[in-house]
């Protein structure tokens, strides 16, 4: 039926203006948050570079990274290299104390090859960002943990979810209501034209022309046309 059709039509519209409004709102949220997390890692990253070209030297420099070791909800691990000398040079974290579970040696590469360049790599099943600087004789990097942004989506993903599935509902109900409103005029018309067909001596012999929509009553007021001129 033409309602069921109109109703399908108007809800399909709806959920599809939804899933649009989600989609830019997931995206725009997630790109917020990256840029946060970015902005408040390069503020600690150059935070600790003034410190550490104040200080002339690199003895201060794990009281130095440890006072810019979290920042919102990440724990931030660093990485500085000194190129005074001939060659580069690991000077955080130490040789003996280095780690490559936290920032792996061909990322340390890359950063030593392109400074200033974001580096995007996957360690233990989580996705860390690597932020450079250069800064005097120091080439230093910051990684940080994509987790928190990652568990943001899935939370947002799985609002969105209940949020469709009960706007589909909604926009189900709401696509009934508007075909029924839309159309009870033409059923109006449909139930006269019938009373007209079985009750032609008695009852009206002519379809009444409704105001409110204005092409039912047109159609009405042609189909009056026509009955006058077979009369």
């Amino acid at each position: 039926k033409i309602r069921v059709r109109t109703a399908i039509l108007i809800a399909l519209s709806l959920m599809l203006t939804l899933s649009l409004f989600f989609a830019i709102t997931f995206f725009s949220i997630r790109s917020s948050l990256i840029a946060r997390s970015e902005s408040e890692a390069m503020e600690q990253l150059r935070s600790v570079l003034t410190e550490l070209n104040a200080q002339k030297d690199a003895t201060a420099l794990e009281q130095i990274v440890s006072r810019h070791a979290v920042t919102g909800e990440s724990r931030l691990v660093y990485v500085i290299l000194d190129r005074s000398h001939d060659s580069v040079r690991l000077i955080y974290p130490a040789a003996e104390s280095f780690n490559p579970s936290a920032i792996p040696r061909n990322i340390i590469q890359q950063m030593i090859t392109a400074p200033r360049e974001t580096i995007l790599y996957s360690l233990d099943g989580s996705d860390f960002q690597l932020y450079s600087l250069v800064s005097g004789p120091y080439i230093a990097g910051v990684a940080v943990n994509m987790i928190f942004i990652e568990e943001a989506e899935d939370s947002m993903v799985h609002a969105f979810a209940y949020s469709l599935l009960l706007g589909l509902f909604i926009a189900v109900a709401c696509g009934f209501l508007v075909a029924n409103f839309t159309l009870s005029p033409l059923a109006s018309l449909v139930a006269a034209a019938r009373s007209i067909t079985h009750d032609a001596s008695d009852g009206p012999s002519r379809l009444p022309e409704p105001t409110n929509v204005a092409e039912i009553g047109e159609l009405a007021s042609a189909i009056n046309l026509l009955l006058e001129a077979r009369d």
